[in-house]
Formats: structure tokens, C-alpha cells, sequence
């Protein structure tokens, strides 16, 4: 095999992937940006009456969220540091930014589940 279709192949696996995780990560803000205003959004029209107004969560979907933004994290970080140092291309600081999105994804959606905002659901 040519060294010169190795490469290429090698840049598309790696573009394809960028793409996957990419687009993920763009769901999982759209997703939690939603659930957010939503929550701020319930707690600002019924904060006045006693109560109500929080998102309700399950546990096993909250499991389930971290499980996957744990290994869509690790993907991200494993397209940015894939080949050597010296080659830091486009695609591995654009994976950088989509691992540091979704981590930061992670954390928010963390805090927003600790906070009062969150009536959490009791499994059946």
C-alpha cells in the first residue's frame, strides 16, 4: 500500500469522526440549553406560588446522559491526540475544542442537577 493513500485514508477516518463527535456534542448543548431555559423558565412563573417549576429527571436518564458524554468525551480526546506532538493539525485542535464543549456540557448539566431547579423522579 502506497504511504500517500495511507495518509489520506488515515485524514478521513479522522474528519468522519470530528464530524460524529462533533454533531454530538452539538445535541447535547442543544438538548441542555433547552432543559435550562426550561427550568429557569418554570422556576421564574411559578416561584410565587410555593413551589413547582423544576424539571423532574429520572436517574436512569441522567446515567445514562453522563455514560454517554463520558465516551464521547473520550473520543474527542483521542481524535486531538492522535498522531505525534509535532503534528497538531487543524482536526486535533477542533477535537480539543468539541472535548473541552463537552466536558464543560458535563459540568454545567452537573450543576443544574444539584440545584434546586431538579425534582429528581423515583424509579419505578
Amino acid at each position: 500500500m502506497r504511504r500517500g493513500t495511507n495518509v489520506s485514508m488515515d485524514h478521513r477516518i479522522k474528519w468522519t469522526g470530528l464530524i460524529v463527535v462533533g454533531l454530538a456534542g452539538l445535541l447535547q448543548w442543544s438538548v441542555l440549553l433547552d432543559r435550562l431555559a426550561e427550568a429557569i423558565w418554570g422556576w421564574y412563573k411559578f416561584r410565587e406560588y410555593g413551589g413547582g417549576g423544576e424539571l423532574t429527571v429520572s436517574v436512569t436518564a441522567q446515567v445514562q446522559f453522563f455514560v454517554g458524554s463520558t465516551f464521547l468525551a473520550m473520543l474527542a480526546l483521542l481524535l486531538a491526540k492522535k498522531g505525534s506532538d509535532k503534528q497538531r493539525d487543524t482536526l486535533s485542535r477542533i477535537a480539543s475544542c468539541v472535548f473541552v464543549a463537552v466536558v464543560a456540557g458535563m459540568v454545567l448539566w452537573g450543576a443544574v442537577l444539584t440545584s434546586p431547579l431538579t425534582t429528581w423522579r423515583p424509579e419505578n
